[in-house]
């Protein structure tokens, strides 16, 4: 960059490169929103969740049905 620049370009130059700076940080926090959205999704999928007691009580019948079976 040379000194002959005025100082109102200057000023222009720095406001636009905050405006662009605000811009960037925008885009980048929005993205990371979104990855984080998809991180609690998947850790959501993930939990265990145990059959209920009347699954249980059902499995339990058909193992005494097939230990009488046999």
């Amino acid at each position: 960059m040379s000194n002959d620049v005025s100082p109102e370009a200057m000023q222009s130059r720095i406001q636009q490169a905050r405006r662009e700076a605000e811009t960037l940080k925008d885009r980048i926090k929005r993205k990371k929103d979104e990855l984080a959205d998809v991180t609690r999704e998947s850790r959501r999928s993930m939990h265990f969740h145990p059959p209920s007691s009347n699954v249980l009580q059902q499995l339990q019948s058909l193992r005494e049905i097939l230990m009488i079976t046999m």
